[in-house]
C-alpha cells in the first residue's frame, strides 16, 4: 500500500518529468522563432509582369512589379521599408545571356511597386529573352520581327 506522502512524492516526480520532457521538446522548436532569425529569409521576393510576353523589336511593353524594397523589415522594427531606387532593367537574349542590353533604371514607390513603359530596342535579337529587373528578378518575353 502506498502512503499519502509517497503518493505525493510520486505525483511530484511525474509532474517534474512531464515538465522536463515538454521543455526538451519545445525549446528547440521555439528557438526557430527567435529574434535572431535572419529577416531576409522570410521577406517576399520581388515579382514582375509584362503587359504582353510577345513584342516586336522597337515596340514598348508595360512592366509592373511589386515587393521592390531597399531593406527587409519583417521582424518588428516598427519602421516602414523604403521602395528600392535605381533598379536596372536589362534585356538578355535567352541564347546568350551575356549579351544583355541596358535599357533604363526605375524607382519603386513607397509601397515597393513599380510600373514603367519599356521600349525594346529596334536592334534587339529576335527570339526568346529575359527582361531583368534588378539582379534576381526577370520575366520572359519573345521578341518577334516586324
Amino acid at each position: 500500500m502506498i502512503s499519502h506522502s509517497t503518493g505525493a512524492v510520486l505525483a511530484r516526480r511525474r509532474a517534474l518529468w512531464v515538465a522536463a520532457t515538454a521543455a526538451a521538446v519545445l525549446v528547440p522548436l521555439l528557438a526557430g522563432c527567435s529574434a535572431t532569425t535572419t529577416a531576409a529569409a522570410s521577406c517576399a521576393a520581388p515579382t514582375v509582369e509584362v503587359s504582353t510576353p510577345r513584342v516586336h523589336a522597337g515596340d514598348s511593353v508595360t512592366l509592373t512589379g511589386e515587393y521592390f524594397f531597399k531593406e527587409c523589415l519583417d521582424t518588428g522594427q516598427g519602421a516602414r521599408p523604403n521602395g528600392a531606387t535605381n533598379i536596372a532593367l536589362t534585356l538578355a537574349p535567352s541564347d546568350d545571356p551575356s549579351a544583355s542590353l541596358d535599357l533604363l533604371a526605375v524607382d519603386a514607390d513607397d509601397d515597393g511597386r513599380l510600373s514603367t513603359e519599356v521600349t525594346i530596342p529596334a536592334d534587339a535579337p529576335i527570339g526568346e529573352a529575359q527582361l531583368r529587373v534588378g539582379e534576381d528578378t526577370s520575366v520572359a518575353v519573345e521578341i518577334v520581327a516586324d
